[in-house]
C-alpha cells in the first residue's frame, strides 16, 4: 500500500465532502474549506469526522514488540531481536520519535494502515542510552546464521555486550558469555545485528561458535 493508492482511493470521499460543504452548513468552522491534504490528515486524527463521509477510522495501540520494531526501523538500518526486558529509551530526544498507535482507515471495503504521527522533536546533544565504544578488531569475515529461519547477517567485526541490571550498556568483550548479547559490526551509533542475551554456548571452536539466546539459536562462522 502506497500513499498514492490511499489518496486515489479516498478521492471520492473528498469529492463528496466538497459537494456537501457547498450545500449544507458545518457545525464546526475548522471543518470548512479543507484541502485534500487537510481532509486526509483530519481523517487520521478526529474520531467523528470520518464517519460523516462513510469512512471508518480505528486507532490501535502498538504492542511493546510492534513499537520496539518501529523504533529500530526509524533509527537503524537493520533490526534487532525483540527483548521485552531491554526497552529503548523512547523519550530520549536523540532518537526519531516513535509512535504509540497505528491508524486503520477503511473506505469502500479497503483498509489502509498508518503509524500515528508524533510531534516532531528537535535533535539535541543528549547521547543515546546505549553509548557504545569499540576498538577495531583484525579484519576478518564473520557470518551469523539464525537456525530457525536461516536469516543471515555478515560483517567484519563483532563484540559480546554485557548489560547492567537496568538494561544499559556495561562493557564489551571479545569472548562469549552467558548473559551477554552478540553484536555484529558495532559502531558508536549503529550495528548490523544484535541478539538477545546468550543462555547457552552449544559449541565453540576457533572458526565457529554455536549459541542459544533467549529467542533463537545462532551459528557464527569465522573466516580467517
Amino acid at each position: 500500500m502506497s500513499q498514492q493508492d490511499f489518496e486515489t482511493h479516498l478521492r471520492p470521499a473528498y469529492e463528496n465532502y466538497l459537494k456537501k460543504h457547498k450545500s449544507e452548513p458545518f457545525v464546526s468552522l475548522d471543518e470548512c474549506d479543507l484541502t485534500f491534504e487537510e481532509f486526509l490528515d483530519r481523517i487520521k486524527k478526529v474520531y467523528s469526522f470520518p464517519q460523516m463521509w462513510g469512512i471508518d477510522t480505528e486507532f490501535v495501540s502498538l504492542s511493546d514488540e510492534e513499537r520496539y520494531k518501529v523504533f529500530f526501523s526509524l533509527n537503524y538500518e537493520t533490526g534487532m531481536e525483540f527483548n521485552p526486558e531491554l526497552k529503548p529509551d523512547y523519550d530520549n530526544e536523540y532518537w526519531e520519535p516513535t509512535p504509540t498507535r497505528k491508524v486503520k482507515v477503511t473506505y469502500n471495503n479497503r483498509t489502509f494502515e498508518f503509524y500515528e504521527k508524533v510531534n516532531e522533536m528537535k535533535p539535541s546533544d543528549v547521547q543515546p542510552k546505549i553509548g557504545l565504544s569499540y576498538e577495531d578488531v583484525a579484519p576478518r569475515k564473520y557470518k551469523l546464521v539464525r537456525e530457525n529461519d536461516g536469516l543471515t547477517k555478515a560483517g567484519n567485526k563483532y563484540k559480546w555486550i554485557e548489560w547492567n541490571e537496568d538494561g544499559t550498556f556495561q562493557s564489551s568483550h571479545d569472548e562469549p558469555g552467558l548473559g551477554r548479547s552478540f553484536i555484529l559490526d558495532p559502531h558508536s551509533m549503529s550495528y548490523t545485528w544484535m541478539t538477545t542475551v546468550v543462555t547457552e554456548i552449544i559449541e565453540q571452536r576457533e572458526d565457529y561458535i554455536k549459541f542459544k539466546t533467549s529467542n533463537s539459536v545462532y551459528e557464527l562462522f569465522i573466516q580467517n
